[in-house]
């Protein structure tokens, strides 16, 4: 499960990098990329925990200046939920 974990991180920040390169002429103030494991080695319990830390993210002082201060210049925003198969992300539909 820790390898899973492992992968999905490396391809968030591989998804965020490219993100970034390839409309790099555009003005962006704040970049996101939520991601959430949705496989089937992540139970309820592991869910909810992911689902848990992006809320108690929003509700910090931090993250609200961030998104306060973006407002200025466009901000992108990236849910994804899937699951990492080999070294691809497979998303799954978001809701």
């Amino acid at each position: 499960m820790f390898n899973k974990k492992l992968k999905l991180a490396a391809l968030a920040v591989g998804l965020i990098g490219s993100i970034g390169s390839a409309n790099s002429a555009q003005l962006v103030g704040l970049e996101l990329a939520l991601l959430i494991d949705v496989s089937g080695s992540v139970d309820a319990t592991e869910y909810n925990l992911q689902r848990n830390g992006y809320v108690q993210a929003f509700q910090s002082a931090a993250v609200q200046n961030a998104i306060i201060t973006s407002l200025v210049v466009p901000s992108r925003w990236n849910f994804i939920r899937g699951r990492a198969q080999g070294s691809r992300l497979r998303r799954s539909a978001g809701r």
